[in-house]
C-alpha cells in the first residue's frame, strides 16, 4: 500500500499511516519549510526511521519514539465495552520496530524485542 486511497479499510489505515518517503505532508514539519521528508511528520510518527539523507536537520531527533498504538471504537462497541487495538509502532509500510542495534541500549523492560503485532478485538466480557 502506497497511499490511503489503496487501503481497503480507512478506519484501520488512517491512525497507522506512515508513508513518509512519498507523502507530501511529511515535509516541512517542525523544522519549517526547509525540512525535507521525515518519518516524524507522518500521522503515525516514527522517530527511529529518521535518516540523515532525507532530512539532515532532523537526525539529532532520531530516537525510539513515536506512535505506539491505535484503538478503534464505534457506538456499538462503546455499548458493548469493546474495541479493536494494535500495539507497537506502525509497520504496514515501514520496517517492524525492534529493540536491537541502535535501540538495544534503551530501557524496554517487559516489552517484546520485536513489535510486529496485529489488530486484536478486546472486550470487558469474560
Amino acid at each position: 500500500m502506497t497511499s490511503l486511497t489503496a487501503c481497503p479499510n480507512h478506519y484501520i489505515c488512517v491512525p497507522r499511516y506512515n508513508h513518509w518517503q512519498s507523502d507530501p505532508f511529511s515535509r516541512a514539519g517542525y523544522g519549517g519549510p526547509q525540512e525535507g521528508q521525515s518519518a516524524e511528520n507522518a500521522i503515525a510518527s516514527r522517530y527511529d526511521l529518521i535518516v540523515d539523507a532525507a532530512c539532515p536537520s532532523c537526525t539529532e531527533k532520531r530516537t525510539p519514539f513515536g506512535n505506539t498504538d491505535a484503538k478503534l471504537v464505534d457506538q456499538d462497541d462503546v455499548k458493548a465495552m469493546r474495541f479493536e487495538g494494535i500495539a507497537g509502532p506502525t509497520h504496514s509500510t515501514q520496517p517492524v520496530f525492534s529493540w536491537t542495534g541502535d535501540w538495544a541500549r534503551f530501557p524496554h523492560y517487559g516489552q517484546n524485542t520485536t513489535m510486529g503485532f496485529g489488530w486484536v478485538n478486546l472486550s470487558a466480557a469474560a
